[in-house]
């Protein structure tokens, strides 16, 4: 897959992004004479990876609409936290979201499973190319989140994914009988292959966790690893090569 090629309309598929949030979600607005204000709920500080990715897209809402819409962020599960975001964009409590899939495994079912994608793209623009065509081409992914009232104005790639571990770990056959903490139930059943024991506890716990030795190896991506400084504690990353996977950010498809 590494041989994938920027699709041509990759230049235009944030504003296309942007256009169709604004014009179906927002039709009308622009002949206020006040500024519109979106409120938009993530679990992440505005720090880190996720973070800068996130404020870069909230940035670039006002500035594409010459600040006739701006967003009012609330950062670090100040208003919603992760697991409640899908509910509150779908309940009007926010107009937009940062969506973690792993928190929905039965709502979003097929969603959740596009991390068994293990390999893809090096290059990040291929990367995102692959997204396009994925949700493009496959609608029931989509089709998901309009259950919820939603839909994906905006995607992007966090870091490859690894291990983080209290001791030195070489091969995924140094993972057998290891209990290690994923987020989704794709995730944990993966870590049975290996042999491992997937542990299933709260992201806000798994520092303590590594430190008192309850899990010994915590999967997620690098930046949550540098940004939750769990490589304090687990300072061995075991790297895995070229896994990958999407972030969404939806909106609430009702109009205000």
């Amino acid at each position: 897959m590494s041989g994938f090629k920027k699709s041509p309309a990759m230049g235009s598929r944030f504003t296309l992004f942007l256009a169709a949030f604004l014009v179906f979600c927002f039709l009308g607005a622009a002949t206020q004479a006040k500024a519109l204000t979106l409120t938009y709920a993530t679990n992440t500080t505005p720090t880190g990876l996720r973070g800068e990715a996130e404020k870069m897209f909230l940035d670039e809402i006002e500035k594409q609409t010459n600040g006739k819409v701006k967003v009012r962020p609330y950062w670090g599960q100040s208003l919603l936290k992760g697991k409640e975001i899908l509910k509150g964009i779908k309940d009007g409590v926010v107009d937009m979201g940062h969506i973690n899939v792993n928190y929905y495994p039965k709502r979003l079912t097929l969603n959740s499973a596009v991390i068994l994608v293990q390999q893809g793209p090096v290059k990040y623009e291929n990367k995102m190319w692959v997204y396009d065509n994925i949700f493009r081409e496959v609608p029931a992914l989509t089709q998901e989140y309009a259950k919820f009232k939603q839909q994906i104005i905006y995607n992007y790639s966090v870091l490859p994914v690894g291990v983080c571990f209290t001791q030195p770990v070489k091969s995924l056959a140094d993972f057998k009988g290891k209990r290690v903490r994923a987020a989704s139930r794709w995730s944990l059943a993966m870590l049975k292959g290996p042999g491992a024991t997937p542990v299933s506890i709260p992201w806000g716990d798994c520092y303590m966790a590594l430190q008192t030795n309850a899990v010994e190896g915590v999967y997620t991506n690098y930046d949550s690893i540098n940004r939750s400084k769990l490589d304090e504690v687990a300072p061995n990353v075991f790297v895995m090569r070229e896994i990958w996977v999407s972030t969404p950010l939806p909106c609430d498809h009702k109009q205000p």
